[in-house]
């Protein structure tokens, strides 16, 4: 429940916005599906919610590695921060 109120609290903030889903959405999911079948750094199927990134131009702030194996995502990796 901790973790619900937080999320709430999130969710209030001017700052904050909701993306949906769209057609190019999908698109983006099934580039990056095929990217997990790559056999140099197979990437887990869990790694495709970075879709909403390649749709807004966004940077992805992570702390995994697996990012950094799907071609054109721009990634912010807090380890070099």
């Amino acid at each position: 429940m901790e973790n619900y109120s937080y999320l709430k609290q999130l969710l209030n903030k001017s700052s904050i916005e909701v993306i949906t889903a769209t057609v190019e959405t999908a698109e983006i999911f099934a580039h990056i599906k095929d990217q997990l079948k790559r056999p140099d750094h197979p990437i887990p199927i869990r790694y495709v919610d970075c879709r909403h990134t390649f749709e807004t131009a966004s940077v992805l702030l992570s702390f995994d590695d697996h990012f950094m194996y799907i071609d054109g995502i721009r990634i912010w990796d807090f380890k070099l921060s």
